[in-house]
């Protein structure tokens, strides 16, 4: 699974709308959903960088993170 793919499935098992983006981090890793190539545990910056690269999945304000497609 990709990064993107699991910060959306994060997302959505979290209980969708706005999430905080620590909770999503934190999530990813407790469920192994994404492994980095080097196997170190997934930082939060990391996280931050693919929401920039995917402006078209994603919206960010205050912390938190959604699925651009809803609306709050």
């Amino acid at each position: 699974m990709t990064l993107h793919e699991a910060m959306i499935k994060a997302i959505n098992e979290l209980g969708g709308g706005k999430q905080h983006i620590q909770d999503v981090t934190d999530y990813i890793n407790t469920r192994r959903l994404y492994s980095r190539g080097d196997n170190a545990v997934l930082p939060v910056n990391q996280v931050s960088a693919r929401l920039s690269r995917y402006k078209n999945i994603f919206c960010r304000a205050d912390g938190y993170i959604w699925i651009k497609d809803m609306v709050y």
